[in-house]
């Protein structure tokens, strides 16, 4: 009977440090992961009573918040709309973020520990907190450029500016609004997404960064680069 008791307390002694080494994993080493998961809507709400950073090129906004009078204070807005989606992605009650959204969530946001005194600051002197602005290296003229070429026809446009690597323009055809994905109507929100996700063309894949495209001809420029390069075809 003793030694039952003993290997049935032994055996809930393993099963407990299991449970808590697995808790203190997750709490430890997994927390930034789940923090930052698309459909994590608990942080999405709490992010939603605070003023979200804009996203810039140059001086103008291509994503900002506005106040609104609803449980849900701050409603993301796009002003380029669909030329600038594939840089933006969207910002989503229902479906989470995409794009610079996501990957610049912790500045946009007011989370990063970059804003770690900022938010000290604003604690102790009683003032709402709010995100931080992301400026890109986005020239408008050439994204406009590059948009207007792709009127009317499927594929994308990537520019970079090969002293610095900058990129000045990233657009993609066809597009999508990303206003309507960030609504406070989540019926809207999936009717919108549903029609996206159903389009044969795929406009919610971001072309110029993770589609598989065929170089074609452009890539005559580099092997002709190459031989004026080498000497004996000049």
């Amino acid at each position: 009977m003793t030694r039952s008791i003993r290997r049935i307390s032994i055996a809930l002694a393993i099963l407990l440090i299991a449970l808590l080494a697995n808790v203190t994993f997750i709490q430890v080493f997994r927390s930034d992961d789940y923090r930052a998961r698309a459909d994590n809507q608990r942080v999405l709400l709490e992010e939603y009573g605070r003023q979200r950073g804009p996203l810039l090129t140059g001086p103008e906004p291509i994503a900002l918040s506005e106040q609104t009078k609803g449980a849900l204070k701050w409603l993301r807005v796009y002003p380029s709309g669909e030329e600038y989606a594939s840089v933006t992605g969207f910002y989503s009650i229902v479906y989470g973020a995409t794009g610079l959204e996501r990957t610049e969530n912790g500045v946009l946001s007011g989370s990063s520990d970059l804003f770690f005194v900022d938010r000290l600051q604003q604690l102790i002197a009683g003032r709402q907190p709010r995100g931080g602005a992301v400026t890109t290296t986005i020239d408008a003229a050439v994204q406009d450029a590059a948009w207007a070429g792709l009127t009317g026809v499927q594929g994308a446009a990537f520019a970079i500016e090969p002293s610095t690597g900058r990129i000045l323009a990233q657009v993609q055809s066809p597009s999508f609004d990303p206003n309507q994905l960030s609504s406070h109507d989540p019926q809207t929100i999936r009717e919108y997404y549903d029609e996206l996700i159903n389009d044969p063309s795929q406009p919610l894949i971001n072309r110029p960064i993770v589609a598989l495209n065929p170089p074609g001809s452009t890539f005559k420029l580099v092997t002709a680069a190459a031989a004026l390069s080498s000497g004996p075809f000049t």
